[in-house]
Order: structure tokens, then C-alpha cells, then sequence
């Protein structure tokens, strides 16, 4: 189970018209400064440790309309929502439960995604959660994709358990904790979709939808499951928070990806599209949900510490917002972010796996390196598209038809008789290297043994198994004859 932790860092949302305990609310802006503000209004703390007060704006209330009518150390507008947890969980049967993310508080929102296969195996809500949207579907092989929220209560239990209403073969998912969001009337805008007949070993884009904002600083929260166990890629521009699939690197199994990002302005999202690498399955699901803030909008605000959400330089103290969160750097290398988990706010090495920025395709990030890796040793340290050829170079994965020994080199994911195909190609009486035929999947001549082999009986020219009857002794393999319809 991984968790993304904001450490000490507490967020800052301006309660309009509220009256509340700012003591007890305790941004704390800075490590090892006091909590700010007083009766003359709001404060906040300056990157250097020195208090400023956010009431003398221009209208001496608090109150702006531009960043100048504010102290330093403020801005004007709202706080983002902030991210202050994320816990994950996976089961490959049975109940699955989640834990709840160590550092909520009282009010705080959490969202959570579930992916499950197959769609006969519904999520039961649990007593105190809100169902959000249900996104199905029905391909050959099915699965649902649940979202939920709940605010966060005085006593509030250590894990959430979910229970299924039929057997599953897979179930993943995960908790977004988030501050600052509006208690009473959290989820804004939500839609979802799904992608039926997708099997792209390569990578497989998968769409969610865009939903229009009415309000300022919204947290814009993406979900995306697939039928098999690989990594994603999280959409440009949004922070990966759940990344977990309940059988590992596989093509089997149920994989679900949350990403988060704050939206400035009100206004369209945009489509959000991840990659699901490797993948092997002919389903897909999204969601989108848009998050409400608890904002007035024309007051001056404090600036946030590192590792807070942002979408300006001029909300962090910093005065650095880098991939969504306020940074104490600039994170120029091509796989350094400042999003990366359990060092939010920091440049760090990219998680391994992501495709940099710039991108480093053909290689992939390999987690500890802040530029891009320029050899290989397995697949993974590819992007998706790719294959590491067993010489340390990433090279493109090959189509049907095209020499093969792994199913990574291969588009369709398959790899048999030595040739990538359009099948796996599984029968004893199947072949994927018939001559001019390489590729494609079918029957051997007949009198061909069989892989497996079908003794005492000879593949039949026609069927992909094994025969169980005979009419001649040439369907017969060496040392037996059809007696009676059977080779005896």
C-alpha cells in the first residue's frame, strides 16, 4: 500500500461570512511558524518566517480585486483545494478495504475511485458514503468503475470497507483526501464513459470527458480502470495520486489510475487523457469529477508552503507553482517533479516509469534519475510503444507478421510460433507460422501432430483442437489405426 503524504502541511480555504477559530484551524504556512491572523483579520506567513496580515487591502476589509491590494505574503483569491492524503488497496477476491488517510481532520473531503471486474460484481455503498457515478462496461470482458465521497466526521474510522454484490476476479482502489473543499455540497460537476474493443499492447489512450466549473480553484479529480494490471500514464498537467492494479505487471487483472489537478477559473476542464501501458484487455472506463471549493473569491489570502496545490506562482510563498503544487524549485531536469509522492513541494527523481518532460521517448524515467535514461535492461524501462531488445536500446514493438521471442515486443501482445499474432493463438491444431500465412492465426495442414501433441490422433486440416474420432488410418499418427471411429 503506498500513501502520499503532505507531511505537516495544512491548507488555507477563506470561510466567507463564517466565523471560526483560527487558532484551531492552524494553516501552518511554515514549518515551525505560529498560526497567523487575529481579530484585525487573516494572516499568513512569508517564505522568511515573518508574519503578515491579509485585512489591510484595499478596501481595509480584506476584501481585493488585483494581487496589489494585498500585504505581502497574500494574494487575492482562493486557496486551492489541497491534496492531504492518498491510501490504496487491492484485493484479487472478497471485500476490499481501504484505509483512511492518516492526516484528515474534521470537514475534510474524501473521494474515492473502485475498479472491479466483472460488472455482475456491483460495489455495495457503505453506511456515510455518497455514491457519485457508476460507469460500466460490457465488452467481452466487463467491469465497473465506482465513485464515492464522504466528509469527514469526528471519530472517524481507521479504514471503509466495500462488499460486492456477486464474486469478482479483481477490485482496486483508492482515497483522495482533500481540504478546503466545500462540506455541505462537495461534488460540482461529475461524467465518465466508456471504451469497448480496445486491444492496443502499445498503449492504450483512454478519454475522460470534459465538464464545465462554475466556480474559482475547483479540484479536478480523473478516474480511469482497465482490464489488465499495468501502469499508467496520468494526463498531462494532473498529478498521479492512485496508480495500482491487483496482480502486477500482467495483462490479467483489474488496474485503476486517480490523478488530481486544481482549476483556476471557472470554465471547461478539458478532455483528460491518460495511457494505460501494455495493456491486453477490450475495456476501459473513465470518470471525471469536478470538486467545489469553499471560497470568496475577493479576499487576500495567504500564500501556501511547499507542497501545497496551485495554479499561480503568486499563490506560494515560494513563488514557484510546479506541476500543480507550490515548489522550492524550478524542477528543470527531464525526469524531476515536484509532484512526486511523499515528496511533495520538493524536486525530486520522477516516478519510474513516466515518460519525462521533455519526453524521453523511447525510454521511460527510471525513478532515480533526474534526466532521461539512454539504455535498458527490461521493458519497463520503456516507454509504452517500445521494447528493450536485450542489447539496452528501447526499440519499437513489432506487428503481426514480424519475428517475435516476448509478447512485450509486440503490438497485439501476442507472441507464438516465434511470429507476433492476431491471437494467442492457443490450439494444439493452431499455427501462427504457417508459410505466407505468418501472423495470423489458424489451422495446421492436416496430418500436422500438434502442439500439444493430439497422438494417437493427426490435426485435421480444419479444426484448432485436437480430433476424437477418425474415418482413415491417415488420421491416425505413426503405430495407431482407426478401428471402430477410434485410433486404436
Amino acid at each position: 500500500m503506498k500513501r502520499l503524504v503532505v507531511g505537516s502541511l495544512y491548507g488555507l480555504a477563506i470561510l466567507g461570512g463564517c466565523s471560526f477559530d483560527w487558532d484551531a484551524y492552524d494553516p501552518r504556512l511554515s514549518e515551525g511558524a505560529p498560526a497567523a491572523g487575529g481579530a484585525g483579520g487573516l494572516g499568513g506567513t512569508t517564505a522568511d518566517g515573518g508574519s503578515t496580515s491579509t485585512s489591510g487591502g484595499a478596501g481595509g476589509d480584506g476584501t481585493c480585486t488585483v494581487d496589489a491590494d494585498c500585504a505581502r505574503g497574500s494574494f487575492c483569491g482562493c486557496a486551492s483545494i489541497g491534496v492531504v492524503g492518498v491510501t490504496e488497496n487491492s484485493t484479487p477476491t472478497g471485500p476490499l478495504t481501504i484505509a483512511t488517510p492518516s492526516e484528515v481532520e474534521d470537514g475534510d473531503v474524501l473521494i474515492v475511485g473502485i475498479a472491479v471486474r466483472p460488472d455482475d460484481a456491483m460495489a455495495v455503498t457503505p453506511a456515510g458514503w455518497t455514491s457519485i457515478r457508476v460507469t460500466t462496461s460490457s465488452a467481452s470482458i466487463t467491469e465497473n468503475l465506482h465513485s464515492y465521497y464522504r466528509v469527514v466526521e469526528a471519530g472517524e474510522a481507521a479504514s471503509h470497507t466495500w462488499t460486492f454484490s456477486d464474486a469478482h476476479t479483481g477490485a482496486v482502489g483508492g482515497i483522495i483526501a482533500l481540504r478546503g473543499a466545500d462540506p455541505v455540497a462537495p461534488i460540482e460537476a461529475d461524467d465518465g464513459q466508456s471504451i469497448d474493443g480496445a486491444t492496443i499492447f502499445g498503449g492504450l489512450p483512454v478519454d475522460a470527458p470534459s465538464l464545465s466549473t462554475s466556480g474559482p480553484q475547483s479540484m479536478i479529480v480523473s478516474l480511469y480502470g482497465a482490464t489488465s494490471s499495468s501502469q499508467w500514464q496520468p494526463p498531462p498537467g494532473m498529478t498521479e495520486a492512485v496508480d495500482l492494479s491487483t496482480l502486477g505487471a500482467s495483462t490479467a487483472g483489474e488496474t485503476l489510475l486517480m490523478s488530481y489537478a486544481p482549476q483556476g477559473a471557472a470554465g471547461d476542464s478539458g478532455v483528460k487523457t491518460a495511457t494505460v501501458e501494455r495493456h491486453d484487455g477490450p475495456t476501459a472506463v473513465s470518470q471525471i469529477i469536478a470538486v467545489r471549493q469553499l471560497c470568496v473569491s475577493d479576499r487576500c489570502t495567504p500564500q501556501q508552503a511547499d507542497g501545497w496545490t496551485c495554479t499561480a506562482d503568486t499563490q506560494c510563498q515560494s513563488g514557484m507553482c510546479v506541476e500543480n503544487h507550490c515548489c522550492g524549485g524550478t524542477c528543470r531536469g527531464a525526469c524531476e517533479a515536484c509532484d512526486v509522492a511523499g515528496s511533495l513541494g520538493t524536486c525530486a527523481p520522477a516516478t519510474a516509469g513516466r515518460h519525462g518532460e521533455p519526453d524521453c521517448s523511447p525510454y521511460a524515467c527510471d525513478g532515480t534519475l533526474t534526466s532521461c535514461s539512454v539504455s535498458c535492461s527490461s521493458h519497463v524501462d520503456c516507454k509504452g510503444g517500445f521494447f528493450c531488445n536485450g542489447s539496452g536500446s528501447c526499440v519499437p514493438i513489432r506487428s503481426d507478421g514480424e519475428p517475435c521471442s516476448a509478447e512485450a515486443q509486440c503490438s497485439s501482445g501476442n507472441c507464438a510460433d516465434g511470429y507476433c499474432c492476431d491471437t494467442d493463438c492457443g490450439g494444439a491444431c493452431n499455427a501462427c507460422d504457417r508459410p505466407g500465412n505468418e501472423g495470423t492465426c489458424g489451422p495446421v495442414a492436416a496430418g500436422g501432430t500438434g502442439t500439444p501433441s493430439c497422438t494417437p490422433y493427426l490435426c485435421d486440416g480444419s479444426s484448432s483442437s485436437c480430433p476424437a474420432t477418425c474415418t482413415l488410418a491417415a488420421d491416425c499418427a505413426s503405430g495407431f489405426t482407426c478401428t471402430g471411429g477410434s485410433c486404436i
